[in-house]
């Protein structure tokens, strides 16, 4: 028999995993096609709190005989209001 050394013990390998595939990348701004859908729905969503609320006012005021509300100008000093 030959004395020959014990082969040294194997390397450690470090086993990796493949990534997600890679995907095409998203757009930042919103398609072309869309931007006047976008413009009218945000439009609607601004104006339809305002014109309901004014509409309810109104119709009070028309209607149901409520009384405009009077905010009294505060005074300044050294000017004289004629009323």
């Amino acid at each position: 028999m030959s004395s020959n050394p014990p082969p040294p013990p194997p390397q450690a390998r470090r086993i990796t995993k493949p990534g997600p595939p890679p995907q095409a990348p998203k757009p930042k701004f919103t398609p072309t096609q869309y931007k006047s859908t976008q413009r009218k729905v945000q439009s609607i969503i601004i104006a339809l709190p305002i014109a309901l609320v004014t509409s309810w006012v109104l119709y009070d005021r028309l209607y149901l005989g409520t009384e405009r509300k009077k905010f009294e100008a505060p005074a300044v000093e050294g000017i004289v209001r004629k009323d």
